[in-house]
């Protein structure tokens, strides 16, 4: 009968670090998000002031500023993976994957 594999096992030893710094990103995520909506919400009736909006225009507004904070969450995540991604790329990849970034960046100032 054979011993199973010790923890230090090279596939099983970042496991849990990698879980950890997954759950603190998605915590982080989570909490950038709530902060988010209440400086939205806490600034909407001096823009409802300010610029004279219906309670149509200030849900656009509130729809509006959410989505360009997702977008560029989003963007820039992409951007991170493909960092990383190219850190462990081979070195025959890296071109392909730099192409790749700057098309996000392009994406992104459009």
């Amino acid at each position: 009968m054979s011993a199973p594999p010790a923890a230090t096992d090279s596939k099983t030893s970042g496991t849990g670090a990698r879980k950890s710094a997954i759950l603190a990103i998605i915590c982080i995520s989570y909490f950038m998000v709530i902060l988010d909506n209440s400086i939205i919400f806490t600034g909407l009736p001096r823009t409802e002031s300010a610029m004279h909006f219906s309670p149509t225009g200030l849900t656009w507004v509130s729809g509006a500023l959410t989505a360009a904070a997702a977008l560029l969450a989003v963007a820039l995540v992409a951007v991170l993976v493909l960092i990383a991604w190219r850190g462990r790329a081979r070195p025959s990849q890296r071109p392909a994957l730099e192409a790749q970034a700057t098309r996000v960046a392009a994406g992104i100032r459009s």
